[in-house]
């Protein structure tokens, strides 16, 4: 190698049967080598290739400059905890349906519905924390979230008008703001498609498979299954023009059919939807023996043979599309949003960070104009929890297109939320193999 030059710390590698690809593991733009070249830069060899390898920064003119890369990547992600993009409103934690697999703890006894002062305050919480860091080019998003929301129509009704009411006073989000509403698809009513329909709202609906895999896990509370109820409320929200998606969990029953879930989409003419991965404890009370690694691993594999079938029938998947566009564009990514990007309230105007882990902040119905999520103590901690603060994950091939995961998994799994989230460190390895050879020959 040229005299002053190194390779970098974070010098990746991967190796297939004629190549060899090298990458910076933080902002890795592949240069595709063959194995005789490969040799000579192990040897220190002089090569002609050394130049492709120093704008990739593979090769560094000092071992400052992986700092340096190390302190840029940190100041991008910094910039995304300010950025509150999402504001989850939970109606209710209510549900018509018994899912087997919910992470929501809907308690019977607890019946508590959040009235419209609650979610108006959380708007204007979240107005505020707008008007700090808002970017005009940036997607912001409010999700009316449950249990199941369509049980609490009066707030959500009074809600939407209060959105649109802000809109037009603040003159921000007038058409970079996205209102997603998640639900199981089966209360819809003429009133209530009239409604998304003049607010545009964008609804997500579940649905995990094919008549007998959907209604092995997704029950009322009679027990009986939901499919043809499910479907037909798809079919009545594209009737109407309501932009609808989809969200599926990966089960022990549909793992092996996933690969395949865009061709079943497709005759339900559905055009974006997002693969779920069991968290917690969830895996060991569903999985029938299945150890986690292996749930995990053909979650993966499944999520990926999907991808591939992606471009035949134009149907977008979420999961996987993120870190491509991550990959391509070298930026960041964080997974959760608790580390600063959402604001939750709770139906009772409990604030936190996250709509699954207990605990709360604050109160919307006692904190001051000054609060801004970013800086709670349980936030900060948070944000120290990603992989490029953490020294185990920067040696790590795929930090990259790693956000950290879920710290709901982790704390479930290792005891703590600042323990690594297993899952995603299986899913981005592969997956982060995928992007480096997918498309070679």
């Amino acid at each position: 190698m040229e005299k002053g030059l190194y390779y970098s710390n974070f010098l990746g590698f991967s190796k297939s049967k004629n190549e060899v690809a090298v990458f910076n593991k933080l902002c890795p733009k592949p240069v595709y080598i063959t194995k005789k070249e490969w040799i000579d830069l192990k040897n220190n060899k002089v090569s002609p290739i050394e130049e492709m390898l120093q704008k990739t920064r593979v090769v560094v003119k000092s071992k400052k400059d992986d700092q340096k890369l190390l302190l840029k990547k940190r100041k991008e992600v910094e910039k995304i905890f300010k950025n509150t993009s999402v504001l989850y409103l939970v109606l209710t934690k209510q549900c018509n349906l018994k899912c087997s697999y919910c992470l929501v703890d809907s308690n019977e006894k607890e019946k508590e519905m959040m009235d419209f002062q609650t979610a108006k305050d959380g708007i204007d919480l979240w107005f505020r924390h707008l008007h700090d860091n808002f970017n005009k080019n940036g997607q912001y998003f409010i999700i009316f979230y449950g249990g199941e929301p369509l049980l609490n129509t009066p707030t959500l009704e009074e809600s939407l008008k209060y959105i649109k009411k802000c809109q037009k006073e603040s003159k921000v989000l007038l058409k970079n703001l996205k209102i997603i509403l998640p639900t199981n698809g089966i209360l819809l009513s003429p009133k209530l498609l009239k409604l998304l329909k003049k607010y545009r709202v964008s609804v997500v609906v579940g649905l995990d498979g094919n008549k007998h895999i959907n209604d092995y896990y997704r029950k009322d509370k009679k027990g009986r299954g939901t499919f043809l109820r499910v479907t037909k409320g798809i079919n009545v929200l594209q009737k109407n023009k309501i932009d609808v998606s989809v969200s599926t969990t990966i089960l022990p029953e549909n793992i092996k059919k996933i690969k395949e879930f865009s061709k079943l989409l497709n005759q339900y003419h559905i055009k974006e939807f997002g693969f779920n991965v069991l968290k917690g404890k969830k895996i060991s009370c569903l999985s029938s023996g299945q150890k986690r690694k292996e749930y995990y691993q053909k979650a993966t594999e499944g999520i990926i043979e999907n991808f591939n079938q992606t471009k035949k029938y134009q149907i977008h998947e979420r999961q996987i599309e993120e870190r491509i566009n991550t990959f391509n564009e070298g930026g960041c990514i964080i997974n959760c949003g608790g580390c600063g990007g959402q604001i939750v309230i709770q139906p009772n105007g409990d604030i936190s960070n996250c709509p699954f882990l207990e605990g709360k902040i604050e109160n919307i119905k006692s904190i001051s104009n000054n609060f801004r999520i970013w800086d709670s103590p349980i936030v900060k901690k948070w944000q120290k929890r990603l992989p490029v603060y953490n020294p185990n994950c920067l040696n790590c091939e795929a930090i990259s297109i790693c956000g950290g995961g879920c710290p709901l998994n982790a704390k479930e799994t290792k005891g703590s939320f600042l323990k690594k989230d297993e899952s995603v460190c299986i899913l981005n390895k592969r997956i982060f193999n995928f992007l480096i050879w997918g498309n070679r020959k």
